[in-house]
């Protein structure tokens, strides 16, 4: 019984000493890439983008009239030469125009208080924005 008792612990010491560690496998991690959210945002509820503009942005823009706070921003294009701002023609001269994504002056639809503003220029649909008063927005 003894001789066993020794054989045991002979073969446990064995097992023991040649036994490997085993290593902690490294888990690989898959990319994961977010592109939306749920953050509810008044700018997500319409199918064209919309930019909202307070008083506190029109007074720190330091505008002196509508044309030029437009212009700050990128979807409006630069104003092209044309008889409302040429120097050679003076039938509509003072009459500020805005462009919105280059689609042209008669096509940029002008709302106050959520009706459509007419054009004061004649044969023309391009709404002169000065007569628009910077104060009233």
């Amino acid at each position: 019984m003894f001789k066993l008792n020794v054989m045991s612990a002979a073969a446990l010491a064995y097992l023991a000493a040649v036994a490997v560690p085993a290593l902690a496998q490294q888990q690989q991690l898959e990319r994961v890439e977010v592109t939306g959210s749920r953050i509810l945002s008044p700018n997500a509820e319409s199918a064209a983008p919309i930019q909202v503009l307070t008083a506190a942005d029109i007074q720190a823009s330091g505008a002196t009239n509508l044309q030029d706070l437009l212009l700050k921003n990128p979807a409006f294009g630069t104003p092209a030469i044309s008889r409302t701002n040429s120097n050679f023609s003076t039938s509509s001269a003072g009459v500020s125009t805005i462009d919105l994504r280059n689609l042209g002056v008669d096509r940029t639809l002008v709302l106050v208080n959520g009706r459509r503003y007419v054009s004061g220029v004649p044969g023309s649909m391009a709404v002169d924005l000065n007569t628009i008063p910077t104060d009233f927005i």
